[in-house]
């Protein structure tokens, strides 16, 4: 058989060929181009699910995603929102042209994500896939802060309630005491009534300090005993809880000067704060240990605590610490392989110092409750535990928004301001407190002494600079701030 010879190759068909292989390319180059920015856009969501497990609440959840949204996809009129029960959306209130993924596919009631244009949005299936997967990351988040939300709430009740049997464990304490002064008080002279009224005035002191922070009065007690007590009235719900705990103590007294009351709270708060935070642990455990070192009562709170309750206890650690350092006491903390540490010292007190020896000022005969105002906590320690030493209450705050805050909920009889406060300068927080607190100062220091005419308090205070700090603020109330 004979075949036809080759049609000789021509130039036109040369080209031809050439021309349909580049444009092949062409096509084939753009399509791997568009896969390669799919491709990339999906994994930038899946990031973006990873990131929106921390969003704060709903509308920070949707914010982040319309953000990361627009920069992956390069299209800035794309809208994000999250559409929960009882918001109106599933009510028809629903942007146009939405398009809907579900935060829980198989309860699609429970509220979805949306995603929309105002000119319209065509999404490869891909990037719906990784959408969809998106939502779910973002109901994990909005699911995760319910959880945080409700062991706050159950931690507080627990403080409350731990805090109500403790005042009703002084009350009964109070009760039989005041029924041997009456007896003796109709048997005998009030000379042998002493030792009886002193014990029953500490426990009023006690149980009026529960209910109103500023009728607390410093006062010598035994670190140690108070501990045993708290440890003793929690053994009950320690055991419901099958809560271990080891504890070691000395066997001789541990004396300081606080206000029994406030400093038996802050311990109860971070009892209550440990206890809380080992819920579901399989062998929740605690440990409670007490020495003397350097002059200083030290007891440690050691406990197993999972990485995601710091954030929640964060509250309730920073009130018993406010409580703790207004009271004259030092509070440390220690996060350490999965481990918290709270660590808090007050100094010993002597109850019989020698005759030659620095003696301690006597309490006020009119504590005050003063405002501290200074960015930088550290600094106030000295000045402090110098007040609470001489029976006043203290509460410190960090700069003009807190302590405007802290004034006009709470009652002070003097607030002392630094001039490093950066909001707002001096004379404008002075005037400003003024509307709250009958008298303002100058924190001062060597290298910024107050102005003249202003009441001042030394951050590092001297034996003589406290003595009588209601005679400094006598007839400071209605001074005007000087001009800075």
């Amino acid at each position: 058989m004979d075949f036809p010879a080759d049609t000789p190759l021509t130039a036109t068909a040369l080209a031809t060929a050439a021309v349909s292989v580049a444009l092949a390319s062409l096509v084939w180059w753009r399509r791997l181009a568009r896969l390669d920015r799919l491709r990339r856009q999906v994994a930038a969501i899946r990031h973006l699910s990873r990131e929106i497990v921390h969003a704060p609440d709903a509308a920070g959840a949707a914010a982040r995603i319309e953000e990361g949204l627009r920069r992956i996809l390069g299209n800035p009129a794309i809208r994000a929102a999250m559409s929960l029960p009882g918001d109106g959306m599933e009510n028809g209130d629903r942007p146009r042209n939405a398009i809907k993924f579900p935060l829980n596919p198989d309860h699609p009631e429970k509220g979805a994500l949306l995603i929309w244009a105002e000119t319209g949005l065509e999404l490869h299936p891909e990037l719906r896939e990784a959408l969809a997967d998106l939502a779910l990351h973002a109901a994990i988040a909005l699911e995760m802060r319910e959880q945080r939300h409700l062991k706050e709430q159950v931690a507080r009740g627990e403080q409350l309630a731990a805090a109500s049997l403790l005042m009703s464990s002084v009350a009964r304490e109070l009760r039989p005491l005041l029924e041997r002064l009456l007896e003796e008080g109709r048997r005998a002279g009030p000379g042998r009534l002493a030792g009886e009224a002193e014990s029953a005035l500490e426990l009023v002191d006690r149980l009026a300090a529960l209910g109103q922070r500023d009728m607390a009065r410093p006062a010598v007690f035994d670190l140690i005993a108070a501990v045993r007590e708290l440890c003793s009235f929690r053994r009950h719900a320690w055991r419901l809880m099958q809560l271990e705990v080891k504890a070691g103590f000395p066997e001789e007294a541990m004396p300081v000067r606080a206000p029994r009351g406030l400093v038996e709270e802050a311990l109860l708060g971070l009892l209550v704060t440990a206890e809380q935070a080992q819920q579901g642990l399989a062998e929740p455990r605690m440990e409670i240990h007490a020495a003397v070192r350097a002059g200083h009562a030290v007891l440690a709170l050691a406990f197993p605590a999972p990485a995601d309750a710091a954030a929640w206890t964060a509250e309730s650690v920073a009130a018993s610490r406010s409580l703790l350092e207004g009271c004259g006491g030092q509070f440390h903390e220690q996060r350490t392989g999965g481990e918290v540490r709270y660590e808090l010292r007050f100094p010993l007190h002597q109850a019989a110092p020698p005759q030659d020896a620095q003696r301690r000022p006597p309490a006020p005969e009119r504590p005050m409750t003063v405002l501290l105002v200074h960015p930088e906590p550290e600094a106030l320690r000295p000045l402090i535990a110098a007040l609470a030493e001489r029976g006043h209450r203290v509460v410190p705050a960090a700069d003009a928004v807190q302590a405007l805050e802290m004034a006009a909920r709470l009652r002070f009889d003097a607030a002392f301001v630094s001039p490093l406060v950066r909001d707002l300068g001096w004379a404008e927080i002075a005037a400003r407190l003024r509307a709250h607190v009958p008298a303002t100062g100058w924190l001062a220091t060597a290298s910024r002494p107050a102005p003249p005419g202003v009441p001042s308090l030394p951050l590092q205070p001297s034996s003589h600079s406290l003595e009588d700090l209601p005679a400094l603020l006598e007839g400071t109330g209605g001074a005007p701030p000087p001009s800075m």
